[in-house]
C-alpha cells in the first residue's frame, strides 16, 4: 500500500528464528534511488533505478568469523565494549586504547514496522535477547537514504570482565553495527587522508584521529611485508581520517558520529564488510550515484565546502630559516646571499615564506617583535607572503610563555580531565614541552584565543601552520560537558573553524593557515590540509608513495586543497635524503595543490648525511625553479579549478576512479591522478626508477614535455629521467598558463621582481584538438575570460595577416606565428594574437576565439592530432 501510512504488525509465532518465512517487504522510492526495506526478517538493498542495480545489500544472517569469536558480523547490531586505556607510549597524540567486543547481539526479526512511500520506522530484535529493542528509522530523499538506529530498549546488563579496568565511554549496549554483502568486484577509496592503500579493500582502518607513525625505511617495499608499519599502530594511522567511503559500486556512505568508528573492508570475511561506532547510535547516509565524484559533491553538500583563497594561496611556499646572526634575514646560501634573495637572484618562483615562527605554544616571539617585523617587512618588498606558526597548545614549561599561560588558567579556558583537572601533556612542537589545550567548547576562550593570533598579524604575518590537534584525551572533559571520546575526533575541525573565522573576518580572503589534523568539515574551514611529518625518503608508508597516496585519499574525502613537505621532513630512518628523494617529491609538489619546500631534517641519526636541499648543487636549484615556474604559471588554470571545487567538491588533484568506477585500470592506480579537468600526472616514487608504468584514461592525450600524442584506455610506459615527472594533456582541452618571467603571486615593490599585476593581459595558452573526436576545446577563467578553440576539414595555417616567427620572436611579436610537424604526423601551430578584449582567428582548418573583461594578448600554443 505505497503511498499511503501502513501500520504492519509482524507476528513472532509465524516466524523463524530470523524473520518472518514469507520474508515481506515495503519499497522506498524516489527518481534516483529505491529502498528494499524488509520488514520480516530485518535486511534492506539500495537500488540506482537509473542502471537497475543494486549497490549496497545488508547481511541478513550471522556470518562467524574465526578470528573475532564476538561474532560481530549480521544483522544491525550492538554490543558493550571494554575499552582500556593504557599510558601513552611517548606522547598521547598515539593511541594507545585497546577495545574488547563482548558478543554481538543481531536485530535479525522485525516486530512493527510502519512505513510511507519514501520513509520506514521499524522495530527489531535478536531472537536470543527479545528483551532488547533496536529502533530504526529509514528515509529516502532524491539520492540520500539514511539510516538511523538507536537502543530503544535493553534487559542486557553487560559487565567488565573481572579485573580488566573499563574505561568504555558509556555503558551497557555502547557500541552498533551494521554489516553488508560484500561482491568480488567491489573497492572502497576515501576514508580521509590514508598513506598505505587507495583501493582500501582487504582493510580495516578505524577512525580516530593520531599523530604520525613512524616508517620502518625503505627497505620494506611494499608496506604489506610487515603489517604493524607505521609503528605503532599500523596502517590505519592518519592525522585526518573521514568516515566517508566512496565504493566502485555506485555509492558514498557517510557514517555520522565523532565517536571512535571503524571501516572492516573485507578484512576478515571475504564476503562481507562491516561499520560500528562505539555509542549507542548508528547514523549512516548511503548517497546514491553511479559516478564517485557526484557522491564526493553530495557528501560536501552535507558537510561543507572550500571557499575559494586568494589566488596567492596557491603559489610555491619556501621553508627559510632565520640568520642566527641577523634574524631580520634568511640564512645565507648560494654566494653567501640571504635565501629569501637568492630565490629571487636565481630566478626560483616563490610566493610565500615560512619561517616556523612558533607564536603558539612556546611564545617564542616574545622580545622579537621589532625583528620579527622588519623581517615580515623585508619579504613583503620582494613578493613574499610571511608564514608563520601556531597550534591550539600554550606551554606550560617555556617561560615565553608565561603570561599566555596565566590568562589562559585565568580565564578558565584550558581542557581539563574527568577528575577536574587540567589535562597537560607533552608535545614536541618547537622542542619537546608540557602544555595545555585551549578549550574552544568554552565560548570565552575563543577571542582570547584569537587575540592569540593577531599578535602575528601585527607584526607582518599573512598566516601560519595550523599544526597539531590529535592531543585530545579519552578522559576529557569539556567546557559544554562532552567527553574525549565524542570531542576526540571533533576537536580539528572545531579548532580550524575558530582560526579560520577570524582571518576571513579580519582580512578577507587575503590568509593561508595549512591544517596537518582534520575530520569531517575540515575541508570547508582549513584552506589548505598538509600530511604532516613525512619521512625524508622513499618509505613506502610515510615517505614520498605515502604522500602520493594521502594526496588521493583525501581529495575522494572532499578535501579539495592539500600539500606535503617536499623531500620530508624527518630523518629518522634511510639516511641519506638525498638529491633523488628532493626532485623526486619536488615533481610531485609542482603538480600538487600546494607547493611547500621543507628545508628541515628532524631527527637525524648523529653522522647522517646533511638533507639534500633546493642549493645542494646548481641542478637542483634550475630543476626545482623549473617546476617550481610551473607550478606558479599553472594559476589561471588551478584557479579555474579551485573554484570548481569550492562550487562542487571536486578536488583539484582527482583519483581516476572518481570518473572510470568500471575501469581496472583506474581502481589499480596508486599514484596516477588528474590535476584539474585536462592534465594527468603520474609521479615517480620509487628509488631507481628512471622509467614509470601507468594507465592513462581513454581518449587522446599529448605529453606535456615532448608534444607526443599518445592513445588512452591502457597502460603506457613513459621515460622519466630524474628530471622529468610524466604528465599528459586530453585532447580537447586549454590549459592556460602565465608568462614564464613570473616570479611571485604576491604583490612586490623591489624593482625588477615580476608579480602577478605585471603579466595581467598575456596567457599561454596550451591547447590540444583533435579532428577526431569533437574537434574543440574551451575553458573559462575565473576572471571571466572565455577561450575556446575548433579545428574543421583542411590544414592549419597562419592567419591572415600574420607573419611567420621565429621561436625567439614568438612571446613578443604581435599576430605572428609558425607552424611545425610533430612526430606520429600531429601539427604544432603557434599563434600570438594582438591585445584585445575578444577576437576571433581563422588559421587554415583552426579557429581561435577569446572574450575577456580588460584586454588580452594570447599566445596560442596549439597540438593538431592527425
Amino acid at each position: 500500500m505505497r503511498g499511503a501510512l501502513l501500520a504492519m504488525v509482524v507476528a513472532t509465532g509465524s516466524c523463524d528464528e530470523f524473520g518472518s518465512v514469507g520474508d515481506p517487504t515495503v519499497t522506498l522510492s524516489s527518481a534516483h534511488a529505491v529502498v528494499v526495506v524488509h520488514t520480516g526478517r530485518f535486511g534492506l538493498e539500495v537500488q540506482d533505478p537509473t542502471t537497475g542495480k543494486t549497490v549496497l545489500s545488508t547481511l541478513d544472517a550471522p556470518l562467524s568469523v574465526a578470528s573475532d569469536p564476538s561474532n560481530p558480523y549480521g544483522p544491525l547490531g550492538a554490543t558493550h565494549r571494554v575499552q582500556t586505556i593504557k599510558p601513552p607510549l611517548v606522547i598521547e597524540g598515539w593511541d594507545h586504547t585497546v577495545g574488547q567486543d563482548d558478543p554481538w547481539l543481531h536485530a535479525a526479526r522485525v516486530t512493527s514496522a510502519v512505513t510511507t512511500a519514501t520513509s520506514a520506522a521499524l522495530d527489531v530484535v535478536d531472537p536470543s535477547d527479545p528483551g532488547t529493542v533496536l529502533h530504526v528509522s529509514i528515509t529516502l530523499d532524491d539520492a540520500e537514504v539514511v539510516v538511523d538506529a538507536t537502543i530503544a530498549q535493553s534487559d542486557a546488563k553487560p559487565e567488565s570482565p573481572a579485573g580488566v579496568e573499563d574505561d568504555s565511554p558509556l555503558p551497557g549496549l555502547n557500541t552498533m553495527g551494521q554489516s553488508f554483502v560484500l561482491p568480488a568486484d567491489e573497492h572502497f577509496f576515501g576514508l580521509g587522508e590514508r598513506y598505505v592503500t587507495v583501493d582500501h579493500r582487504g582493510q580495516n582502518y578505524g577512525v580516530w584521529t593520531e599523530e604520525g607513525g613512524l616508517g620502518r625505511g625503505e627497505k620494506y617495499q611494499p608496506s604489506y611485508v610487515a603489517p604493524v608499519n607505521p609503528t605503532p599502530n599500523g596502517p590505519t594511522m592518519t592525522h585526518a581520517p573521514v568516515p566517508f567511503l566512496l565504493s566502485s559500486a555506485g555509492y558514498g556512505l557517510w557514517l555520522e558520529s565523532t565517536y571512535r568508528s571503524g571501516f572492516v573492508l573485507g578484512y576478515d570475511a571475504p564476503t562481507a564488510w562491516r561499520v560500528f561506532v562505539t555509542e549507542p547510535h548508528l547514523r549512516y547516509h548511503v548517497l546514491v550515484h553511479a559516478l564517485p565524484r557526484d557522491a564526493v559533491t553530495h557528501y560536501t553538500a552535507l558537510t561543507g565546502r572550500a571557499s575559494l583563497p586568494a589566488p596567492w594561496v596557491f603559489g610555491p611556499r619556501r621553508r627559510v630559516d632565520h640568520d642566527g646572526n641577523d634574524p631580520t634575514h634568511g640564512t645565507l646560501v648560494m654566494g653567501g646571499v640571504p635565501e629569501e634573495q637568492a630565490l629571487r637572484k636565481y630566478h626560483v618562483p616563490t610566493t610565500a615564506i615560512d619561517d616556523a615562527t612558533h607564536f603558539l605554544p612556546s611564545g617564542v616571539a616574545a622580545n622579537q617583535e621589532s625583528q620579527l617585523a622588519t623581517w615580515s617587512q623585508n619579504l613583503h618588498a620582494l613578493g613574499f607572503k610571511s608564514i608563520g606558526y601556531y597550534n591550539a597548545y600554550v606551554s606550560t614549561s617555556n617561560p615565553n610563555a608565561a603570561q599566555f599561560l596565566a590568562e589562559g588558567r585565568a580565564g578558565d579556558y584550558f581542557l581539563k580531565l574527568d577528575d577536574g583537572t587540567e589535562f597537560d601533556t607533552f608535545m614536541i612542537s618547537g622542542g619537546g614541552q608540557y602544555v595545555a589545550t585551549v578549550d574552544f567548547t568554552n565560548s570565552a576562550a575563543i577571542p582570547w584565543y584569537q587575540s592569540l593570533l593577531q599578535r602575528a598579524l601585527d607584526l607582518g604575518y599573512d598566516g601560519w601552520m595550523l599544526d597539531f590537534g590529535e592531543y585530545v584525551p579519552p578522559k576529557a572533559k569539556f567546557h559544554d560537558g562532552r567527553s574525549g571520546w565524542e570531542m576526540h575526533n571533533a576537536f580539528p575541525p572545531i579548532y580550524e573553524k575558530v582560526v579560520f573565522d577570524y582571518l576571513r573576518q579580519t582580512r578577507g580572503d587575503d590568509f593561508m593557515f595549512f591544517a596537518r589534523a582534520g575530520g569531517v568539515g575540515t575541508q570547508a574551514v582549513a584552506p589548505i590540509v598538509w600530511s604532516g611529518d613525512p619521512s625524508a625518503s622513499f618509505d613506502d608508508v610515510k615517505g614520498l608513495p605515502a604522500n602520493v597516496r594521502a594526496g588521493l585519499t583525501a581529495g575522494m574525502t572532499g578535501i579539495a586543497f592539500w600539500g606535503s613537505d617536499i623531500s620530508g621532513y624527518t630523518c629518522l630512518n634511510d639516511p641519506p635524503a638525498d638529491k633523488e628523494v628532493y626532485l623526486r617529491w619536488a615533481e610531485f609538489g609542482a603538480l600538487s595543490t600546494d607547493m611547500h619546500d621543507e628545508n628541515a631534517c628532524s631527527q637525524a641519526p648523529a653522522g647522517a648525511p646533511p638533507k639534500w636541499t633546493l642549493w645542494s648543487d646548481t641542478e637542483t636549484t634550475q630543476v626545482y625553479g623549473q617546476y617550481a615556474s610551473l607550478h606558479t604559471r599553472l594559476l589561471p588554470y588551478t584557479y579555474a579549478a579551485a573554484l570548481e571545487a569550492v562550487q562542487t567538491g571536486v578536488p583539484i588533484m582527482r583519483h581516476p576512479v572518481l570518473d572510470y568506477p568500471g575501469e581496472a585500470g583506474a581502481i589499480a592506480a596508486e599514484f596516477d591522478y588528474f590535476f584539474g579537468p585536462s592534465l594527468y600526472a603520474a609521479p615517480v616514487v620509487r628509488r631507481g626508477q628512471t622509467t614509470r608504468t601507468l594507465w592513462l584514461p581513454p581518449g587522446r592525450w599529448v605529453d606535456w614535455w615532448t608534444m607526443e600524442a599518445q592513445a588512452g584506455g591502457a597502460n603506457v610506459t613513459k621515460d622519466a629521467p630524474l628530471d622529468v615527472l610524466p604528465l599528459y594533456q586530453r585532447s580537447g582541452s586549454i590549459v592556460a598558463l602565465l608568462d614564464p618571467s613570473i616570479d611571485t603571486l604576491a604583490p612586490a615593490t623591489t624593482p625588477g621582481v615580476v608579480s602577478l599585476s605585471d603579466v595581467q593581459g598575456i596567457y599561454d595558452l596550451r591547447t590540444v584538438l583533435d579532428p577526431g573526436a569533437g574537434a574543440s576545446a574551451q575553458a573559462s577563467l575565473t576572471d571571466g575570460t572565455k577561450l575556446s578553440a575548433r579545428v574543421g576539414q583542411g590544414t592549419p595555417a597562419l592567419p591572415s595577416g600574420a607573419t611567420m616567427a621565429s621561436e625567439a620572436e614568438l612571446a613578443n611579436c604581435l599576430l605572428c606565428g609558425r607552424i611545425d610537424p610533430l612526430p606520429g604526423g600531429a601539427t604544432r601551430l603557434r599563434v600570438t594574437a594582438s591585445s584585445t578584449t575578444s577576437a576571433t582567428l581563422h588559421a587554415g582548418n583552426v579557429t581561435l576565439m577569446h572574450s575577456a573583461p580588460s584586454p588580452l594578448r594570447p599566445r596560442w600554443d596549439i597540438v593538431v592530432l592527425p
